[in-house]
């Protein structure tokens, strides 16, 4: 623990965002706590899944093109339709 890995993920995310940016490309991240997933998304321009409905919240991200970070768990939850959206969107993941 305590090195440096979300950290480092994040300066990444950083650098890589304005690529994603210019060609038309998101991010999704998936990190093991909602702490970090906070941390990260107070440091970089993403979206986290509102609580309560976080599936149908999280389909709604993709559709809207959104970069996403996420916990574990909820990625362990995705379905087909989400994995779908990924496949079918116009924006690329």
């Amino acid at each position: 623990m305590g090195e440096g890995k979300t950290y480092t993920l994040i300066e990444r995310l950083k650098k890589q965002n304005e690529y994603y940016q210019v060609n038309g490309k998101r991010f999704l991240v998936c990190v093991p706590r909602i702490t970090e997933q906070e941390r990260i998304q107070k440091s970089v321009d993403c979206s986290i899944p509102l609580k309560g409905y976080k599936i149908e919240n999280i389909k709604k991200l993709i559709r809207e093109g959104r970069n996403i970070c996420c916990t574990h768990s909820l990625f362990d939850m995705f379905d087909d339709e989400i994995f779908a959206l990924f496949d079918e969107g116009s924006i690329k993941y």
